[in-house]
């Protein structure tokens, strides 16, 4: 199995640590009790259900308004300390890359970058809380790099100004890009090709910080604040920064959605490049895939084009039935909002979908992923160290296994779809007229409910011996 079926097929983190025979690793396919067209059925039939059940409880209760969120402060011990955590960590993960062992099962950076800071932190974000803005290095150096040239003159940045219509499309651009490293790239295993990006987007970032100031950059540009808080937004925590003070304070799940409606066009095309790189990935490891690779008969190079353009256009595509289906909901609500409006104001109910195929989809990197960082945490540069007493730790795979991911696959996308379906029913409910709100939300429905079976098929596919029947 080449360098392209390996990382796209297993996600990047995964072929860290299994054999390439194995596809998931996870040995024998789990035999489905039941055809998947009945899986994909009842799911569908949930994710509807769930919209007759939205119906009757906002018929009673609609929460027009987000409650205030009550913060309490970070004492600065807390805060610092995180900060010093994490920037050591940081370090020693390129220091690991650039003068540690090669070998990709040795090295801590492959691990630490994939599937504990990218997979973990995603999920944190969205089931926690965004704790990004607390523990981001790069925000740290800057910021105490500034407080020390302060003393000599006020500032570091340059603060130009930013063209309000930019808005976060630097991060659209950098998170393509990313998960083009993440999914295709040849040297997404190899400790020193990582700790050389790491080290290049410390140094854009920095750049864009000086440039046009750090809250500024880290709102535009900086790609893992942007999608770390776009998760965020769904958690019950919030942390939120105010002359260099943290607060946290606590919110019902999703509530966090609902603010700053409509979203900027910028904040749309985010959110919908999120989603489609996710269910890329995903497809990408599904016969379907491999079948159009043979019919094209690619080589090597030629693949991975096809594979870069594959991760272009689906955005695209996502793009294109989001707005169509924002057309039918305002053709049946008679409303007379621009599509451009709508399509801010809805797309944010989408994130839990995102949420639900990052757990399903990662779950297994994770399990597995951070069993191999076990004996990496007493050896990071693969020298022979044994500093905690933890490189005899034996990695136990019956942690994952088919039937198990299958499982929480279906729960995770199901209930996924189904908050989506009660969050846009409440968004409808806010910008159309009442007595039309809920004929406009059928055409999500029909979305949704397509979007969790094409999910669960793709899901289906490297897990399972998916009976058709």
């Amino acid at each position: 199995m080449g360098i392209l079926s390996r990382t796209i097929g297993l996600s990047g983190p995964l072929i860290l640590f299994a054999d390439p025979a194995l596809g998931h690793a996870f040995g024998r396919p789990y035999d489905l009790p039941i055809p998947l067209s009945f899986y994909l059925g009842a799911a569908g039939a949930v994710v509807a259900l769930s919209f007759v059940m939205a119906i009757v409880v906002l018929r009673r209760h609609v929460p027009m308004a987000d409650p205030p969120e009550r913060l309490a402060p970070l004492p600065w011990p807390v805060v610092w300390l995180c900060q010093t955590a994490c920037l050591v960590v940081f370090l020693l993960v390129i220091a690991a890359g650039l003068l540690g062992n090669h070998s990709t099962f040795k090295n801590i950076a492959p691990l630490a970058v994939w599937v504990v800071f990218w997979a973990g932190q995603s999920l944190v974000c969205g089931f926690l809380g965004d704790f990004w803005p607390l523990l981001n290095p790069l925000a740290t150096v800057h910021g105490w790099v500034e407080r020390l040239c302060g003393r000599a003159r006020p500032g570091l940045s340059l603060n130009l100004p930013l063209p309000r219509s930019l808005g976060a499309w630097p991060a659209v651009g950098l998170f393509l890009g990313f998960a083009w490293f993440e999914l295709l790239w040849e040297g997404s295993g190899h400790p020193r090709d990582i700790a050389v990006l790491l080290i290049a987007y410390s140094g854009l970032t920095w750049l864009g910080m000086a440039l046009f100031g750090r809250s500024v950059w880290l709102r535009t540009g900086e790609v893992f604040s942007v999608a770390f808080a776009q998760f965020g937004c769904f958690a019950p925590i919030a942390l939120r920064q105010a002359n260099g003070r943290f607060g946290v304070g606590w919110r019902v799940f999703g509530v966090g959605l609902l603010r700053d409606l409509p979203y900027t066009p910028s904040r749309v095309a985010f959110l919908v490049v999120m989603l489609a790189t996710v269910t890329f990935d995903g497809l990408s490891e599904t016969p379907a895939w491999r079948d159009l690779l043979r019919a094209l008969r690619p080589g090597r190079d030629n693949a991975s084009t096809i594979a870069t353009v594959g991760l272009v256009i689906l955005p695209v595509i996502f793009a294109g039935g989001l707005v169509m289906t924002m057309w039918l909901c305002r053709y049946l609500a008679l409303g007379r909002q621009s599509l451009i409006v709508l399509t801010g104001c809805f797309v944010p109910t989408l994130l839990p979908i995102a949420l639900a195929y990052q757990l399903a989809h990662n779950l297994s990197f994770l399990l597995l992923g951070v069993q191999y960082m076990v004996p990496l945490v007493s050896d990071p540069f693969g020298f022979g160290w044994n500093i905690f007493d933890t490189t005899l730790y034996i990695v136990d795979p019956s942690l994952v296994n088919a039937k198990m991911l299958w499982t929480v696959a279906v729960v995770a996308i199901v209930a996924g779809h189904a908050a989506a379906v009660y969050l846009s029913h409440v968004v409808a409910l806010r910008v159309f007229e009442r007595n039309l709100a809920t004929r406009s939300q059928f055409p999500m429905l029909v979305l949704m409910v397509a979007y969790t079976m094409t999910s669960l098929w793709i899901l289906a596919q490297p897990i399972t011996n998916a009976r058709t029947g």
